[in-house]
């Protein structure tokens, strides 16, 4: 099996397959890691997929929770009463 990119939903892919027994070839057109991140944030789906995993405890222990956003410096988002339990992970 081939999966091509190696960005979080490829390597989640090939991971998943690779776990499943499936050998698995990733491609990727770049040579070097990118230094650049477009993400800001774990979503609770994320979270999801990671639990199933086994991951999202650890992810959960040593994230930093964020308590407010603040959006093109107009707009604030206060997160602060917010459940946060890591107890099902």
């Amino acid at each position: 099996m081939v999966v091509v990119g190696a960005g979080p939903t490829g390597l989640m892919l090939a991971g998943d397959l690779a776990e499943a027994g499936v050998v698995v070839t990733v491609l990727e057109r770049r040579a070097d890691e990118s230094n650049v991140t477009r993400a800001f944030a774990v979503h609770a789906r994320t979270m999801e997929e990671l639990e199933i995993r086994g991951l999202a405890g650890e992810l959960a222990r040593t994230g930093t929770p964020i308590r407010a956003l603040r959006l093109f410096d107009r707009v604030q988002i206060d997160l602060s009463r917010c459940p946060v339990s890591t107890d099902h992970c």
